[in-house]
């Protein structure tokens, strides 16, 4: 994100990296669902009959690129691309799993014939969380709602639902599937805050813009009609997060994500801009007492914090959001570039992480 101020501007790459732009910003640069590969140039057929669901030639080909691409982003990551490149890179390839699904399901499911528009007018695929936010780690679970005017095509939907579960979760991570009206959504936010909160970073991936966009006005509209008792409940929220995976921003081995000082406070905090300007504009002002080496400070740990958490996934192989003490040489060497003396790089990796996280913890507070 962009924070201006009078004499300075902050830069947070994660939705502005020029090679990986947010699904609607992409539209007008890369051709509709050809499935090209938005990250190594390795092309599909053209014609979309040729990948099919129902005889699995889809799933294996997203399959292949899913790994394909995974390799080219680890390689990105041990090349020094930067931490949000890597975290877009791998949004944008989910992204495109989906829509390469959804348009697949608009042609072969009963009921939708060879009519996609008349679909297309009723359901949108919706990112959350940091999936909506493009901060997805190697292997962070993918947070996505499939969102209908209404469950008459119960058929269409189910088929819509099993497609999608079908290919995303045989690329090799955890994939939370929500099916919603846009009633029952706005509902679920009132009753269940983490919906609430996921919902702050929501992002179209495809479908209908009409539809997302009815939504979304009405979901901050709900918002804003109860400020503050959003922000009490973001203040219980974040604390409980805290309890459960680090109260201490002094803790080694607390969790990067949802620790204190961890990007989850950096999404809290984004969030409560969004509501108390009313703007999604990158370009938000002062506000409060944060002055803008506050901004630059938040700047500077979010990519510090995603770099991090980026690394841990790599070197793991799985989901790991904590710097545990077994790899604080191993982070530390890939930090620095290069170790002379290791347990002083190792002991500035853990300085310098607690540090940030400091800084965020409590600019966040105000």
């Amino acid at each position: 994100f962009l924070f201006a101020f009078p004499q300075s501007v902050v830069y947070f790459p994660s939705l502005c990296d020029s090679d990986f732009l947010p699904c609607e910003a992409r539209h007008s640069a890369i051709p509709h669902m050809t499935l090209n590969s938005p990250l190594t140039g390795l092309n599909t057929p053209e014609d979309s009959d040729s990948l099919r669901l129902h005889d699995g030639s889809l799933l294996r080909h997203c399959q292949r690129i899913y790994k394909l691409e995974m390799q080219s982003l680890r390689w990105r990551h041990w090349n020094s691309a930067g931490a949000s490149a890597v975290a877009v890179g791998r949004g944008a390839l989910v992204d495109r799993v989906i829509q390469a699904v959804f348009e697949s399901a608009v042609k072969e499911l009963p009921g939708m014939g060879r009519q996609p528009l008349g679909a297309l007018r009723n359901t949108v695929w919706i990112a959350l969380g940091e999936y909506g936010r493009l901060e997805l780690a190697p292997y962070s679970p993918v947070d996505v709602l499939l969102l209908v005017k209404s469950h008459a095509t119960h058929e269409v939907d189910s088929g819509l639902e099993i497609a999608a579960r079908g290919v995303l979760s045989s690329l090799g991570f955890e994939i939370r599937l929500s099916v919603l009206t846009v009633k029952e959504c706005l509902h679920r936010a009132q009753a269940q805050f983490p919906f609430a909160f996921a919902c702050l970073g929501a992002r179209r991936v495809s479908g209908d813009l009409a539809v997302f966009q009815e939504w979304n006005q009405r979901f901050w509209a709900n918002l804003a009609k109860n400020q503050m008792a959003f922000l009490s409940e973001l203040t219980d929220y974040l604390e409980a997060l805290h309890d459960d995976h680090g109260p201490s921003v002094y803790s080694t081995e607390s969790n990067l994500n949802l620790g204190a000082g961890g990007l989850v406070d950096l999404a809290g905090l984004h969030g409560c801009l969004r509501l108390m300007t009313g703007s999604n504009d990158p370009l938000i002002r002062p506000v409060g007492s944060l002055a803008p080496r506050h901004w630059q400070r938040l700047g500077q740990a979010h990519q510090h914090l995603l770099l991090v958490r980026n690394h841990l996934h790599f070197v793991e192989g799985r989901r790991q959001d904590s710097l545990l003490s077994d790899r604080f040489l191993e982070v530390a060497r890939f930090v620095a570039g290069s170790i002379e003396q290791p347990a002083i790089a190792a002991g500035s990796l853990v300085r310098d992480t607690a540090r940030r996280r400091r800084q965020v913890h409590q600019i966040v507070r105000r």
